[in-house]
């Protein structure tokens, strides 16, 4: 057994040719379902671990924990320095093709699960999380009363590029240290 020494939230261990993944932030649960969900609903889509278990019930881990065959290669970060300008070129846009599949993964294979809103109107949401936040700001008088003008303005003016929706996964934690690369660098 063979810690892996990534990430923040959970522990990864190496077990030959698993990898046992344990929840160790309470905090994290529910994100550590979503995405043993999502590894189910990519299954074949694009190069997602597959599960083996997944067990929350702390009856053998007192945490909740998942173990998966351990996926081929090695990071792209590692070897990013050793690629030619068209090896890269290829791996992005190899790497573009998955995100586009990802993104165009249906909404009803999802939204229940994830406990998405499909009706959301994003502008208006995230204006209002900009007016929460600049109250608290002119509550706290963290900044002048010109410079919230200036940024209520601005919000104002730009609102519109926040029309356009489009509700869709995405996989919001992509670096070369996430992608994994075989000896081709593919």
């Amino acid at each position: 057994i063979t810690r892996i020494a990534v990430g923040f939230t959970n522990e990864v261990y190496q077990v030959d040719d698993y990898i046992l993944k344990v929840c160790v932030k309470e905090a994290n649960e529910p994100n550590f379902r979503k995405e043993e969900f999502l590894y189910e609903l990519l299954q074949g889509e694009a190069p997602v671990p597959h599960i083996i278990v997944a067990d929350d019930s702390r009856t053998i881990l007192n945490k909740p924990y998942m173990i998966y065959k351990k996926l081929s290669g090695e990071p792209a970060a590692s070897h990013w320095h050793e690629m030619t300008e068209e090896q890269r070129k290829a791996l992005i846009q190899g790497l573009c093709v998955y995100l586009k599949t990802i993104d165009n993964t249906p909404l009803e294979q999802y939204v229940a699960q994830l406990k998405i809103e499909p009706d959301l109107n994003w502008q208006e949401h995230i204006c209002k999380e900009l007016d929460k936040k600049l109250a608290v700001i002119e509550d706290q008088e963290l900044l002048s009363d010109e410079t919230i003008t200036h940024i209520k303005e601005f919000i104002r003016i730009n609102k519109h590029v926040l029309e356009e929706q489009h509700v869709g996964l995405n996989f919001w934690d992509i670096h070369f240290d996430n992608i994994l690369v075989d000896e081709h660098f593919r």
